[in-house]
């Protein structure tokens, strides 16, 4: 797929939500208005990649050159017990709810940034929900994968057992939600106004989940200061987002890889880069975590971001990850947005609430005592989530993508693979991927390869080579360039629709 290019533009993974983003920028909004009626209508078209009841991160850069971050993911309930889900170690369920930052997401742009009403920002998926819409194919392969797992769960299966491809899909609870957030606001979503959240807690309550309003009119997101590094072999700025984050883990591996071989390329020396990889990702399961209960501060991390090292292999992340969406948008200002939702696994927790799913970040906590990751009430889990941006003398750019635990790498692979093709991001996404993971029933490192790229294997790696798919993420990506021209991108390995004007 092609980029698109102009002055101003849109990514994201469904058309219908690229269209709205596009439709806010032609209205006079600017970029954070266009994330925000993406971000809704991606809650109703692909609710298994990231609802009302999930997290929510944000990294954008501004014309005047900062670069602002938002973590607006949530923590654990008050009456949390650790004991429990570390004998449990639970995958779905009651036990793996955190409380949704999204919405309190939308809420911090809406107080900071944006221009337009919300309820005009709101409006494309409050239509969709309340009028329906055919299923999306990936919503429906997703219940078709998923409805064995799933199933179980009452309110999973009153609102999505039924569909199939191109069926009547039509959360018309959920659109009673989104009216109210238009109509009060952001925060009436946690604060109980009209009786939104008391409704879902009940709602919850009834499914074994020990959370209360108190929870969620607790609930308050944070601006946070980005973690910064230079990468000579590409000459940019490089900014990840902070722990709770996982954005650490991406930088440590691209900085390590630019410092030994002054290149960010895997295929130089594809032994160091794996054993870079590797020891980012023992790294981070020993390090990162919740900021209020890490040793390393953010000044700490900028200073570990090389390893200078190289022994030993590390821990290969698991191939078994979560499902998520990212999108971004470039206005005729020059602001440059990428924001990112989940419910972590596909439809998260199980747990469905007024059409809404909710999320298992809670699964993210370690399964050990003594880490900053270990479970806690009131704690943010360890977060997959993350956005690379990117700052050159000649333009400035954010990547994201759907990728779990190998979003590290994939941001790692997706730059090299962009600078490799002049800057021109259609290309770099369509350019194949080398990711490490875990080979599951070997309980071993593997090396997984798109075709028809090739590569020396080092020895104790076995190779996995597929066909370019979502499995090596779903990326979008957009860029500004100093003569202001805009190009977007959507990854041909979905569904994903770039536009500008």
């Amino acid at each position: 797929m092609p980029s698109a290019y102009g002055s101003q533009g849109v990514a994201s993974q469904y058309y219908l939500a690229s269209l709205a983003g596009l439709k806010v920028l032609e209205e006079g909004g600017n970029a954070f208005d266009a994330a925000i009626a993406m971000s809704a209508v991606l809650t109703v078209a692909l609710p298994h990649t990231g609802d009302l009841g999930g997290d929510a991160f944000l990294l954008a850069m501004t014309p005047g050159g900062e670069v602002l971050a938002y973590n607006g993911s949530g923590r654990s309930p008050r009456t949390f017990d650790p004991e429990r889900f570390l004998a449990e170690r639970p995958l779905r369920g009651p036990l793996t709810l955190t409380i949704p930052g999204l919405v309190d997401t939308w809420h911090h742009m809406v107080e900071n940034h944006t221009r337009l009403p919300l309820g005009k920002l709101l409006s494309k998926a409050i239509s969709l929900a309340s009028n329906g819409l055919p299923t999306p194919e990936p919503l429906a392969r997703a219940v078709e994968a998923l409805r064995s797992q799933l199933s179980s769960f009452p309110g999973w299966k009153r609102t999505y057992d039924h569909l199939y491809p191109g069926a009547t899909y039509r959360p018309k609870d959920k659109a009673r939600v989104l009216e109210i957030i238009a109509r009060k606001g952001p925060r009436a979503f946690y604060e109980d106004e009209s009786g939104v959240t008391s409704s879902i807690v009940e709602e919850l309550g009834r499914q074994g989940a020990d959370v209360g309003v108190e929870d969620f009119q607790g609930h308050r997101g944070e601006a946070v200061r980005p973690l910064r590094t230079s990468v000579d072999s590409i000459e940019a700025e490089l900014y990840e987002l902070p722990p709770n984050s996982q954005g650490h883990t991406g930088l440590q591996i691209i900085k390590t890889v630019d410092h030994h071989l002054g290149t960010i390329s895997p295929h130089r020396d594809l032994r160091l880069y794996l054993r870079a990889v590797g020891l980012s990702y023992e790294y981070r399961d020993h390090n990162l975590g919740d900021p209020s209960y890490m040793q390393k501060t953010l000044e700490d991390l900028e200073k570990d971001l090389v390893h200078e090292n190289l022994e030993g292999e590390g821990s290969p992340p698991a191939t078994v990850g979560g499902d998520t969406t990212f999108l971004t948008a470039v206005d005729r200002w020059g602001n440059l947005v990428g924001f990112i939702q989940s419910l972590y696994h596909p439809f998260g927790s199980g747990l469905v609430a007024r059409d809404i799913a909710f999320q298992n970040r809670g699964h993210g906590f370690s399964f050990e005592k003594g880490l900053p990751n270990s479970p806690a009430p009131g704690k943010r889990p360890l977060h997959t989530l993350s956005i690379l941006g990117v700052v050159r003398s000649d333009r400035r750019l954010m990547i994201g993508c759907a990728g779990g635990d190998l979003r590290p790498q994939i941001h790692a692979v997706v730059l090299s693979n962009i600078a490799e093709s002049g800057w021109i991001l259609s290309r770099g996404l369509h350019r194949p991927r080398i990711l490490l993971a875990t080979e599951v029933k070997r309980l071993s490192a593997k090396i997984v390869l798109e075709q028809p790229l090739e590569a020396h294997v080092p020895p104790g790696y076995s190779v996995e080579k597929i066909v370019p798919s979502a499995a090596t993420g779903i990326v979008q990506a957009s860029q500004l360039t100093s003569g202001e021209l805009v190009e977007t991108a959507a990854d041909p390995r979905s569904t994903g629709v770039a536009l500008a004007l």
